[in-house]
């Protein structure tokens, strides 16, 4: 009996070391576990989300710059085409631009002016511009040419006249004509001759206003 009870006695002894053994086991793996899960949770803060945040930051930047880039594209498409249909009205501008000027132009209208005068045999050397739109001078807008005035008086022969008007009316910049006048008495301020030598030399005294016209560029708002 002595050695059943000291069985026993050991065999407790044994299980109960053998359960604290387990504990301990048990606790070791837990720890280990919370350990492992406290790493990984610290990688997340301060190593995965910093390179989490960074990509997604990559990728933000990298669609601005695809939209940059296609509205940059879309820009040079535009220029492109710009360019293209203006090299085809190029030749069309230019006449345009004779035409119509943007400036007053006061040398190269003088020059078609005494041309004209020459062509038709009109004395036109003397020439007096003066700015205003019409007859009654008032400002031009942006939106209607600007008329410069340039009247032309001499003395000559009837068809010399009507080949003046006529080369006006063709020139290839805008003239305007707004009054023609017509005597066998001096027109002008100043005689060039007296009625009777007019009268006998077969010549009309002759007055014609013109505008030569120009268009000026708006401002740049």
């Amino acid at each position: 009996m002595a050695e059943l009870k000291n069985f026993t006695a050991s065999a407790t002894s044994l299980f109960a070391y053998l359960e604290k053994q387990r504990q301990n086991e048990k606790t070791v793996k837990t720890f280990e576990i919370a350990a492992t899960f406290g790493a990984i949770i610290f990688f997340a803060i301060f190593a995965i989300k910093p390179a989490i945040v960074t990509i997604i930051g990559l990728v933000g930047e990298i669609d601005a710059k695809k939209t940059v880039i296609a509205k940059l594209s879309n820009k040079i498409n535009n220029i492109v085409q710009a360019q293209d249909i203006f090299s085809q009205v190029q030749e069309r501008y230019q006449i345009i631009d004779d035409a119509l000027p943007s400036r007053p132009r006061y040398g190269q209208a003088a020059t078609q002016y005494q041309m004209i005068g020459q062509n038709s045999g009109i004395d036109s050397s003397k020439l007096e511009f003066g700015i205003g739109n019409g007859s009654q001078s008032t400002p031009s807008t942006s939106d209607a040419p600007t008329a410069v005035n340039v009247p032309i008086q001499d003395q000559t022969d009837f068809a010399n006249i009507i080949n003046f008007i006529n080369q006006i009316n063709q020139n290839r910049r805008l003239i305007q004509i707004n009054s023609i006048s017509m005597g066998t008495k001096d027109l002008s301020s100043q005689p060039l001759q007296s009625a009777d030598s007019a009268s006998q030399s077969g010549k009309i005294s002759f007055s014609v206003g013109t505008n030569v016209l120009y268009w000026p560029q708006a401002p740049n708002k």
